[in-house]
C-alpha cells in the first residue's frame, strides 16, 4: 500500500549550528518530512551557511534570536528541551546549555570532532581540504594544489550526519535511548581519499592527475571545436578501436603504446594525438562517433547550459520556490525527490516568520522504549 506521508513526519528538529554541514543535514531531514526549526541570529555575516540563506532555509521554520533577549533565550531553551533532534556546530557557535534529555538525539558537526589535538579549532572547509591532503590530490600535476570547487567537506559531513541520525532514530524507536553523534569534516575528507591512500600505503607516489585517470590512458578532457568532451578508455581493445576511429590504426600497434601500462607512462603523447582529432570535431560529433564504438564519453557542460540539459529537466532537479519576502527563487532540487516529500509548499521563510507557531509547541519528551535490547546492533533485523 502506498504511503504518501513523508517518512519523518512528526519528528521535530532544532537546527542551531551555523556550519553549512548542519544546514545540509537539516535540509535532508526537512525533505524527509521532519519539522525543522531554523535558528537565525541578528546581523549574521554572509559566512558559513549564511552565504546562501535561500538554499539552506528552504522548507524550514525560521526563528530569529535577538541578542541578550531573555524571552528569546527562554523560547530556545523550551524548544531544545522538547525537540527530538538538535543540530549544532560547537566550534564556530557554542552549543546552548539546557537540561539534558536522555532520549534526545544530538549531533555536533565540527571541523575536527570533540577530541584530539585539533578539537575546537574552527577551521573552514578550505583549510580542512588543505590539512587532509585533499587539495594535494586535486588539479593538474604541473600546477599548484587546488581546492575542490564546492564545500566538499561540509556537504559530506551533512550527509553523514543525516545518515547517522536516521540510525540513531531507529535505535531510539527500538531501544528508547538517545545518542550524541560527533561528525568531523576532517574525518569526512580523509574517508574520501580511498582512491589515493592505497598507493601511498603501498609505497607508490601519489600525485595529482587532473582529469586523467591514475590507472588508464587515454582518459582526459579534450577540446572540441565547440566545447569540451571527456573521453574514458579502460582497455587495450578500446584503444585499438579509438585509433581506428581517428584514422591512425598503426598507432595501436606502435611499440610503447601497445598496453595500458605503457600508455600511462606516455600520457602526454597519447593526449596530443587525441586532442588533434577532437579539435576537428564538434562535441556532439565526438560523442556520436565514440558511443558508436562503445567508448565512454560525455560533454563537459558549462553551468550556463545546464538549465537546458534534458535529463536535468526530466529529473526536476531545479526547483522554483516562493520567498517569504516576496518573489521567487531558483534552487537545486533534492536527490530524495522520488520519496513522498514535503515539496507541496516550496517556500523560503522570511526571518522569524514562524515565531508564533514555534511558541505554541507543547512541551514533550521523545518516545519511550519499545524494546529493552540495549545490546542490539543499530540496524539488526534489516535485510539488504
Amino acid at each position: 500500500m502506498k504511503n504518501d506521508k513523508p517518512p519523518l513526519t512528526g519528528l521535530f528538529v532544532v537546527e542551531h549550528g551555523e556550519r553549512l554541514g548542519a544546514a545540509v543535514c537539516g535540509s535532508i531531514l526537512a525533505h524527509l518530512g521532519a519539522e525543522v526549526a531554523f535558528i537565525e541570529k541578528e546581523n549574521s555575516k554572509p559566512l558559513n551557511k549564511w552565504a546562501n540563506r535561500n538554499a539552506v532555509a528552504l522548507g524550514k521554520h525560521s526563528l530569529l534570536l535577538r541578542g541578550g533577549n531573555a524571552e528569546d533565550e527562554a523560547l530556545l531553551t523550551q524548544l531544545l528541551h522538547s525537540t527530538d533532534i538538535v543540530l549544532t556546530s560547537s566550534d564556530i557557535a557554542p552549543a546552548p546549555a539546557y537540561p539534558p534529555v536522555p532520549q534526545q538525539i544530538t549531533c555536533d558537526i565540527t571541523a575536527f570532532g570533540a577530541s584530539g589535538p585539533l578539537a575546537g579549532k574552527p577551521y573552514s572547509d578550505a583549510l580542512v581540504q588543505s590539512l587532509t591532503g585533499l587539495a594535494d590530490t586535486t588539479g593538474d600535476p604541473a600546477a599548484p594544489p587546488s581546492l575542490v570547487g564546492i564545500p566538499f567537506c561540509e556537504v559530506s559531513a551533512g550527509i553523514y550526519a543525516a545518515a547517522a541520525i536516521l540510525v540513531a532514530h531507529r535505535v531510539r524507536r527500538t531501544q528508547g535511548v538517545g545518542q550524541h553523534i560527533d561528525i568531523a569534516l576532517y574525518d569526512c575528507a580523509i574517508s574520501a581519499l580511498s582512491t589515493f591512500l592505497p598507493f601511498h600505503f603501498a609505497g607508490k607516489p601519489v600525485t595529482r592527475s587532473g582529469n586523467r585517470h591514475s590507472l588508464a590512458a587515454p582518459w582526459n578532457a579534450y577540446k572540441g571545436s565547440d566545447g569540451w568532451v571527456l573521453i574514458c578508455t579502460a582497455t587495450d581493445e578500446q584503444w585499438r578501436r579509438l585509433c581506428a576511429l581517428i584514422g591512425q590504426p598503426d598507432l595501436a600497434r606502435k611499440e610503447g603504446l601497445l598496453t595500458n601500462a605503457e600508455r600511462i607512462t606516455r600520457r602526454g603523447e597519447v593526449d596530443e594525438v587525441i586532442s588533434r582529432w577532437t579539435a576537428t570535431q564538434s562535441v556532439a560529433d565526438c560523442i556520436e562517433r565514440l558511443s558508436a564504438i562503445d567508448i565512454a564519453c560525455g560533454p563537459i557542460l558549462p553551468l550556463t547550459q545546464l538549465a537546458q540539459e534534458a535529463n536535468l529537466v526530466y529529473r526536476k532537479m531545479i526547483w522554483r520556490a516562493s520567498a517569504g519576502t516576496g518573489g521567487m527563487v531558483t534552487l537545486p532540487g533534492s536527490p530524495l525527490a522520488s520519496l513522498p516529500l514535503t515539496t507541496g509548499d516550496l517556500r523560503v521563510p522570511a526571518p522569524d516568520e514562524h515565531r508564533a507557531q514555534l511558541k505554541m509547541r507543547d512541551r514533550r519528551t521523545p518516545p519511550s522504549a519499545t524494546s529493552s535490547a540495549a545490546d542490539t546492533a543499530p540496524l539488526a533485523g534489516l535485510r539488504v
